[in-house]
């Protein structure tokens, strides 16, 4: 899409169309807060003969307040920005064929199975969202559209994921192992020791935490699995119940590739495999606001 080629330069032409109105315009403060109706719309992983799909996600309710500032250029037209608190993710869920290795106890060596894996996240991201639009007002509705920038503070999740497989001896076995993920701190192979659960593999002992951090299957590092930068268009509209008070909806649509291809590892197909797919932030804003 060539738009995302300029728009870090859309933020700037606004900036730059209420420059000459600065020195004769009255800056206008506000408050808004709101929920989130977010989502990470990408390609879902699929089987090899891409016939089953066996990822999916589902959106996540967060919220976003902040304050607003207004540079009206006339009583229909202006600019206005807004620095908001963020919370936004999604819910994702596998459920297919997935390959696992096992330490097995005393230094015995690794044992490979391949079982059938259900993994349930709900991914929960922090943003500093600064969107910079330009609105026009038609009697109590107001039309607004531009551009966000957004800065990912916090990257966590949590879930858990039930593992069963079927050992060379024709028995059966299934683990379930709690997700507690921090995408920015949690180091490969971490998990929580603390409390332990025991299983047999291919009639080998085998002790596994009881709960994991973000990396823990991985065996070098791949870098953070989501990015700290996105920006994209945001548009909306707003209908004000008074001169100051309004209610308002509007989407922001994103244009960076959220997951770092190198550490998004393919569940079907486990690692090494990473998914070069993208993934995009797709967030509704339903809101309460107040300007002066």
């Amino acid at each position: 899409m060539v738009v995302k080629n300029y728009l870090p330069f859309l933020a700037i032409l606004l900036g730059g169309i209420s420059f000459p109105f600065l020195s004769t315009a009255q800056v206008k403060g506000g408050v808004k807060i709101g929920l989130n109706i977010s989502n990470l719309k990408g390609p879902a992983e699929t089987d090899l003969d891409k016939g089953t799909v066996l990822e999916s996600t589902d959106n996540y309710t967060g919220f976003h307040m902040g304050p607003s500032f207004s540079i009206p250029f006339s009583d229909r037209f202006g600019v206005r920005g807004e620095l908001l608190y963020s919370k936004k993710g999604f819910k994702y869920s596998y459920q297919g064929t997935s390959p696992r290795l096992f330490q097995y106890d005393n230094n015995q060596g690794i044992g490979g199975t391949i079982g059938q894996a259900n993994l349930g996240l709900s991914v929960n991201f922090v943003n500093l969202d600064v969107p910079l639009m330009a609105y026009a007002r038609l009697g109590k509705l107001e039309l607004s559209g531009g551009a966000y920038l957004s800065v990912l503070f916090q990257k966590v999740a949590d879930g858990a994921l039930q593992y069963s497989w079927k050992n060379l001896d024709g028995t059966e076995g299934q683990i379930e192992l709690l997700q507690v993920h921090n995408y920015n701190k949690d180091v490969i192979g971490g998990a929580d020791d603390s409390q332990t659960i025991s299983t047999r593999v291919n009639g080998r002992n085998v002790t596994l935490p009881r709960t994991v951090g973000a990396y823990y299957d991985f065996p070098e590092d791949k870098g953070n699995l989501y990015k700290s930068l996105d920006y994209g268009l945001i548009g909306g509209a707003s209908f004000y119940i008074s001169s100051t008070l309004y209610v308002g909806a509007r989407l922001q649509y994103g244009f960076v590739d959220l997951t770092n291809n190198n550490a998004d590892m393919s569940r079907h197909l486990g690692y090494p495999f990473n998914r070069e797919d993208k993934d995009y932030n797709y967030n509704i804003q339903v809101s309460v606001g107040f300007n002066l």
